[in-house]
């Protein structure tokens, strides 16, 4: 069973134990996923295991006109972008 309490923090019982991922996807958000999360013991259904804080980034747009210098839009323009 998984939920979320009025805190933010993520709560999860039942698990047996063994090595987990955690995926997180919310709409506007790049999907996150952690891997290799090690759970005690056979007997290892519910237990505190502190994970820390887990951040999610919101996904940009970026959206324009590439113009040459007299004004006139570019066809076909390759854009990057870094951060």
């Amino acid at each position: 069973t998984l939920f979320i309490d009025s805190q933010g923090n993520l709560n999860i019982t039942g698990l047996s134990g063994g090595r987990y991922s955690l995926a997180i996807d919310k709409p506007g958000y790049f999907p996150q996923t952690f891997s290799d999360i090690v759970v005690g013991g056979a007997e290892a259904s519910n237990f505190p295991l502190e994970l820390g804080d887990l951040n999610i980034t919101a996904q940009r747009t970026v959206a324009g006109t590439v113009r040459w210098d007299d004004g006139e839009p570019v066809t076909n323009a390759i854009v990057h972008t870094m951060s």
